[in-house]
């Protein structure tokens, strides 16, 4: 069993891709403001005054500045009531000025009703947009000339101001939702990065929690053996390198985020270990085929269980039991040295994050894992796995 996957090597995005809400901001900037140079084009090319030019370039500056700067800027929040008082005054910038410039005003209604679509709920957008066809296309009828041209002018207004409406709107949500895309996908890396942190982290403690106690009590061993019992020592300190070499084993295996655990040598390692603390290891089993994601599991809780055994608690027996169960797979570790006194069980930093690990690496097979404190002053860790599902997926 893999413990956790490493993430996939990507390739890094391409530059449009990184830069694709700017470029769709700007095209919206552009074309939204190519629709409300429309009017003022048309004033300068029936030759209007130079006050004229000057007041429709203001109208126009104002209503862009309510759309770029409200209804079409990247991240904003429309709120309700502030969309009604920006309508409002866009309203106003859209049609006072056909008061004086007549039918060369018609441009910025279109505009209007694609304000209309993207800030406001679809049962009141609608409605808008027929007042705003209908009161255009009529003010367009009377101020045109002749029954030809007043037709002419109403199917005109009707279509320019739809088709302005629907590219506003179309062109602010695909600049909205490219942005919106592209903020998921950077915080989808930010938590793929965190969780491999999480992986490496959750797997350098589990892993190689025993084998670094391991050599720890093993070099305290043989400290203490190297003056009165060298042969004693020297087999001790050959422990040690095999412990070191396979530790530097383990360490690579973590990096690379393939690991598979032999419960074999994980329940021989804890007898050694138990033995050089001193502690009386009372190991059972019944033998139980178990596939290899499974025996991964139990291989790393024995691990964990033992470390905390050698950590946390002043153990004189420890006994290690595995068996099935029905369709399950049974593991218990329970010692004897459960602190009496509150402040020791404190002090022994029994509320680490291994357990909490295992849990969740069980869990993920189906399982339940129980540990806690019974009668007598023992510590009971108990492990149950189903091996049905296992078993499926084997054959």
């Amino acid at each position: 069993m893999s413990m956790a996957s490493g993430s996939s090597s990507r390739e890094p995005p391409d530059i449009l891709t990184q830069t694709a809400p700017r470029l769709l901001h700007a095209m919206a900037v552009f074309v939204l403001c190519g629709f409300a140079a429309l009017g003022v084009a048309a004033i300068v090319e029936r030759g209007g005054t130079a006050t004229q030019i000057t007041a429709a370039t203001a109208f126009t500056a104002a209503f862009l500045a309510l759309q770029l700067g409200y209804f079409s800027r990247p991240g904003a929040r429309l709120r309700r009531g502030r969309s009604y008082v920006a309508l409002a005054a866009q309203a106003v910038l859209a049609y006072l000025p056909m008061l004086e410039f007549r039918v060369f005003w018609t441009s910025l209604p279109g505009l209007l009703v694609g304000s209309a679509l993207i800030a406001l709920p679809i049962t009141v957008a609608v409605p808008v947009l027929v007042g705003v066809l209908i009161s255009v296309a009529a003010i367009d009828v009377w101020l045109s000339g002749s029954i030809v041209s007043s037709a002419y002018a109403f199917v005109y207004t009707l279509v320019s101001t739809v088709v302005v409406a629907l590219i506003t709107y179309g062109l602010t949500r695909m600049a909205r939702l490219v942005g919106e895309i592209h903020a998921a996908r950077e915080e989808l890396s930010r938590m793929a990065v965190a969780e491999e942190r999480l992986r490496l982290a959750r797997d350098v403690h589990d892993v190689l929690g025993l084998s670094l106690s391991a050599i720890t009590l093993k070099s305290e061993l043989t400290y203490r053996l190297i003056a009165e019992q060298p042969e004693w020592a020297r087999e001790e300190l050959a422990d040690v390198l095999v412990l070191a070499r396979r530790a530097l084993t383990e360490v690579r295996m973590v990096a690379s985020g393939r690991q598979e655990l032999s419960l074999e040598d994980e329940l021989a390692l804890a007898r050694s270990v138990l033995a050089a603390a001193g502690i009386d290891a009372r190991i059972g089993r019944v033998e139980v085929s178990l596939p290899a994601r499974v025996a991964t599991v139990l291989a790393t809780l024995v691990r964990e269980g033992v470390t905390n055994v050698l950590r946390h608690s002043k153990a004189r027996w420890c006994e290690i039991g595995l068996s099935r169960v029905g369709s399950a797979v049974v593991l218990d570790i329970v010692n004897d040295g459960v602190p009496v006194d509150p402040v020791d069980a404190v002090s022994s930093g029994a509320a680490g994050s291994g357990i909490p690990n295992m849990r969740h690496r069980i869990a993920w097979l189906g399982g339940e894992l129980v540990a806690g404190a019974e009668d007598g002053g023992r510590h009971r860790l108990h492990a149950t796995i189903p091996l049905e599902h296992e078993e499926q997926r084997g054959s």
